[in-house]
């Protein structure tokens, strides 16, 4: 494969429910997932949920769009701490895993690609960080630390989040700075993993107003988790190495709010996040569970740094925001690159070949085992800047009209540096053979030059990406009945892509020493929705959106030698660059608070057609791939999310979510890539997420608290090959539970995850041409203590 190609109504009423949030929050941390609903004046009742999912202040059952929040205070108690935990606590969110942090992809609804620009917008508050789809990396992954909450928008948000979205959003909501209250709160946790040893986590998070205007929120989190993956010699078979892949990671935030007048809020944030792993988290199944031989260790180092200001100014009917945010990332991995250079020089280049035949066989295992690590390097920066306006809500006499409008602009620049090399090979070489690789023999047996094994270096290939995004967007709700809303929203965007990359060394055989290639892409995405109240608490709705995402430049790919694998799939010149692709979502929905409140349920159908996919493809034979628009795919299901306190049982709050669907191939240019009728990628027929909380005093205003969820996750698909180890993943479960107390702020427990210890492989990644595998982290059982101090 080549290397390159991996590819806001009004004021008082927001505020006051804000403080309603604030006053029940710690009364009731909610453990159900569909919306992390703080528990009302009632306990017996569920209160309203505020989100800022559309650029305004609502209650999330007034929007007609699929949405899924998370608490902060739940993805504490529940200990979601990644995208493999927030996947199985929502419907219709998975993840293809990369083996180390900051290199999974998300899909949401059967939107998934594994090449071309992310499907999937992601967000900390305001600050853009989706991640190109480009390099070696996947998304950035905030660690949940101070969060208010997590919101998770399902289908194509375009209109308001533009290119990259057509799947969904994720949006990290941190708490922010607050000017009536010192606050310091304190979390320390200690457990221990199967297979692994000890973790611990520990922060601190103060609050202090530092007069009537001026506030400053900091917080420190550092944790350090163990691993359960042992090493083997490759030789020898013994254990030379124990809990591998241990992860240590710091996070750094700090808030300021500055509000000169009731109407002027500034807000300037920083986020510093570092997350190292000591190795990857995938194992050799061939080996044995958690076991792997590979010859070079494969560490990695993501940092990220985001500063950002938000400054908002309210006049008479309308509120003016800006936020500008830069959002920089360095992600540093190193591979085994092993088997894909050295393995493949030795058994397909040196073994075929008469000229090195009298020394073989033996003497191939010799260079095929020569350790030759990859350093995979992706620096990257992201400036946006978004200017809006947004109205109020209408007086009682007025034009009964909302309205959302701005300007938004980014600029992403993206270096990928990727450096192969074999230490040692060129002596090896000599040792064996009598002449070093810089030989004629050498030169004229393999048609390369005297170079190209220079310093041992077998593959060389810097890259650089630009995208300029220019975009205009507005969206309006109009009352048509008192009861009948209707909205309309478009959003123009117009966008440049550059892309270059210079090739060296031994595999680079074929390819132009330097390359690039540009592109431009424009689209409108509308959305129309109508919303009907069926009741004060209840609605249902009918949403029309358009997705899309950016194109980009590929290749190169060397005609030369993949001239044939590129003609038997009716091309007679690979592409230098690659086309936007979008689609229609169309859905049905209803959001119910019924029982007096009691009861909650959010059911959603959808259909996704989905045209020009972006996709990776390879050619069997040359052993390189690009990225095309080689087809179309369809997805349809059905979510339900509900929340329960029923009256015959106080104190006890359940919950059920789940998720159903298909998403498959409709059109194909290539069916050997991918056929008609084959699944879509990574994306679970069903998932299901089971919880129940139940609080009891037990003396003298102590609580006891009891908590459990039970996660579900389908049969998906790996891979369109059926001969491929990862092209059936399997069903699995995952048993999480806490038990603890509560004695005013102080809030102490035992929490367990995996508590049946699963061990199912459930991804075969193929990390740098080897097929390895994935699974949920092992039974890891632990004491966690907070106290807030006020």
């Amino acid at each position: 494969m080549h290397k390159r190609d991996r590819t806001y109504i009004d004021g008082r009423r927001a505020l006051r429910r804000q403080q309603l949030l604030a006053k029940y929050s710690l009364a009731a941390a909610v453990a159900f997932s569909v919306s992390s609903v703080a528990t009302a004046a009632d306990d017996n009742q569920l209160a309203e949920i505020v989100v800022t999912a559309q650029k305004r202040v609502e209650n999330i059952k007034d929007i007609p769009v699929s949405i899924s929040q998370l608490s902060g205070d739940e993805l504490s108690a529940r200990h979601i701490v990644d995208y493999d935990d927030l996947s199985r606590s929502v419907p219709s969110v998975s993840f293809a895993a990369g083996g180390t942090e900051g290199t999974s992809n998300i899909e949401m609804r059967g939107v998934s690609s594994a090449a071309g620009a992310a499907v999937v917008a992601v967000y900390l508050d305001e600050s853009s960080i989706t991640t190109p789809g480009s390099g070696w990396i996947g998304q950035a992954q905030p660690i949940p630390f101070d969060f208010a909450r997590v919101e998770v928008l399902r289908g194509p948000q375009g209109t308001l989040y533009g290119a990259s979205s057509m799947g969904g959003a994720i949006r990290f909501i941190s708490n922010q700075p607050k000017l009536d209250s010192y606050e310091v709160d304190v979390v320390s946790e200690v457990s221990g993993t199967d297979y692994g040893g000890v973790n611990y986590n520990e922060s601190v998070v103060a609050n202090a107003p530092i007069n009537s205007e001026l506030a400053l929120r900091v917080g420190v989190n550092y944790g350090s988790n163990s691993g359960w993956i042992d090493h083997y010699n490759y030789l020898s078979n013994q254990k030379d190495g124990t809990g591998i892949n241990s992860v240590e990671q710091a996070v750094v935030k700090v808030g300021l709010l500055y509000r000169p007048t009731d109407d002027l809020t500034i807000t300037p944030t920083l986020w510093l996040q570092r997350v190292e792993s000591a190795d990857s988290s995938v194992f050799y199944p061939d080996l044995g569970l958690f076991r792997t031989n590979k010859e070079e260790s494969e560490p990695s180092n993501d940092r990220i740094a985001i500063p950002a200001l938000k400054i908002e100014q309210h006049l008479d009917r309308a509120d003016l925001t800006s936020v500008s945010t830069y959002f920089w990332r360095d992600n540093n991995r190193q591979i085994d690159g092993t088997y894909f250079n050295d393995a493949a020089l030795a058994y397909f280049y040196l073994d075929p070949n008469p000229v090195f035949a009298s020394h073989q066989p033996e003497n191939d295992s010799i260079i095929a085992h020569i350790a030759s690590p990859v350093n995979a390097e992706t620096k990257g920066t992201q400036f946006t800047q978004e200017l809006r306006a947004t109205s109020i809500k209408p007086r009682e006499g007025e034009l009964p009209l909302q309205w959302t409008a701005g300007l938004y602009y980014s600029h992403v620049t993206q270096n990928s540096q990727n450096s192969e090399y074999a230490p040692g090979l060129n002596a090896a070489f000599n040792s064996i053979y009598g002449f070093p690789l810089s030989s004629p023999i050498v030169q004229n047996a393999l048609g390369t030059t005297a170079t190209t094994f220079a310093n041992d270096i077998m593959f060389v290939s810097p890259s650089r990406s630009r995208i300029a995004e220019y975009a205009a967007f507005g969206q309006f709700q109009y009352d048509l009945l008192p009861r009948l809303h209707a909205s309309a929203g478009v959003r123009y965007e117009y966008s440049t892509q550059s892309y270059s990359v210079t090739d060296a060394g031994f595999y680079g055989i074929g390819l132009p020493s330097s390359f690039s290639a540009n592109s431009k892409t424009s689209a409108t995405t509308p959305r129309f929705s109508a919303v009907y109240d069926l009741t004060d608490t209840s609605t249902a709705y009918a949403t029309i959106a358009k997705g899309y995402r950016i194109g980009g430049g590929t290749g190169p790919i060397p005609e030369s030698v993949c001239g044939g694998d590129l003609k038997a799939i009716g091309l007679n010149s690979a592409p230098n660059t690659y086309a936007s692709d979008s689609l229609w979502s169309y859905e049905l929905g209803t959001k119910l608070l019924l029982d007096d409140r009691a009861l909650s349920i959010d059911l959603s159908t959808y259909l996704i057609n989905w045209k020009n996919i972006q996709q990776s493809i390879a050619l069997p034979d040359c052993g390189f791939a690009f990225t095309d628009n080689f087809g179309d795919a369809r997805s349809y299901g059905a979510e339900v999310q509900v929340a329960y306190k029923p009256s015959f049982v106080r104190n006890l709050t359940l919950g059920l979510n789940a998720g159903g669907g298909k998403s498959v191939i409709t059109r194909s240019d290539d069916p050997s890539a991918a056929a008609v009728g084959q699944h879509t990628l990574f994306v679970p027929e069903y998932t299901a997420t089971a919880t129940a909380e139940y609080k009891a005093t037990i003396f003298n205003g102590i609580l006891g608290v009891l908590r459990a969820d039970y996660d579900w996750t389908g049969l998906s698909y790996g891979s369109f090959q059926a001969t491929d180890p990862d092209y059936r993943n399997p069903a699995y479960g995952v048993f999480n539970g806490s038990i603890g107390i509560e004695a005013g702020s102080l809030q102490v427990s035992i929490f367990g995850k995996n508590l049946t210890n699963n061990q199912t492989i459930i991804q075969r990644p193929n990390i740098a041409s080897v097929v390895e595998g994935y699974s949920v982290r092992p039974i890891t059982i632990g004491l966690s203590v907070s106290k807030q101090f006020r």
